[in-house]
């Protein structure tokens, strides 16, 4: 399976498309010289950028992500397989896997999100409860207070994760639990004994 490079991708299919690079820039609203690097093979695009260019070029999001290096050769071979059954199935067959597909990533996306309230903590989230009381040294923060408090902030740096990184993170912890579960089960079945804390038990990974 020869491997392409994202920059021949993104040349070849902007200039079968007749786009120039700075109207390509302009459209994916991606500087020119950060485009002119990713052509010339000096650095590759992140999840993020790839998504910008896919939406004008419409370039295969899984081929673009191999080719980038953010997929293995094995990811992107699953891949493969799963489109070609995808595509033999039945329009019956295609429903029945769309709503799984749906359903599962429903799931995905709903355990990103409680991942990001567990590990990403906004205090406005909590400031903003009707329900619950705050209280800073004993006082009870009355609404305009709390207002006040989220205003104090506004005008800061953001510097919060962006969805695509709280997935990518999200998804590295779950390969790294799938590890830690194997290592715990060869120790067991060689006899030894791992008296461990599972170090990634207060998220929901599996």
């Amino acid at each position: 399976m020869n491997k392409p490079t994202a920059g021949e991708l993104i040349r070849n299919e902007r200039k079968l498309k007749g786009l120039s690079i700075s109207k390509l820039a302009e459209l994916t609203e991606v500087s020119q010289p950060y485009l002119s690097q990713i052509e010339n093979g000096k650095r590759n695009p992140s999840y993020d950028i790839i998504h910008k260019i896919k939406r004008v070029l419409d370039i295969d999001f899984y081929l673009l992500s191999w080719a980038s290096g953010l997929y293995t050769d094995a990811e992107y071979k699953d891949y493969l397989e799963q489109k070609e059954q995808f595509d033999s199935m039945t329009p019956e067959e295609e429903e029945e896997e769309y709503f799984n597909k749906q359903n599962k990533e429903f799931i995905f996306y709903d355990k990103v999100n409680r991942f990001r309230k567990r590990k990403y903590v906004q205090i406005e989230d909590f400031l903003n409860n009707q329900i619950e009381g705050f209280y800073i040294s004993g006082h009870k923060l009355t609404s305009d207070e709390i207002k006040m408090l989220i205003h104090l902030f506004e005008s800061k740096e953001k510097n919060y994760p962006k969805e695509s990184e709280l997935e990518n993170e999200f998804k590295e912890l779950q390969k790294e639990r799938v590890q830690y579960k194997k290592r715990l089960k060869d120790a067991i079945e060689n006899g030894k004994i791992m008296i461990d804390v599972d170090p990634y038990s207060e998220y929901d990974l599996d």
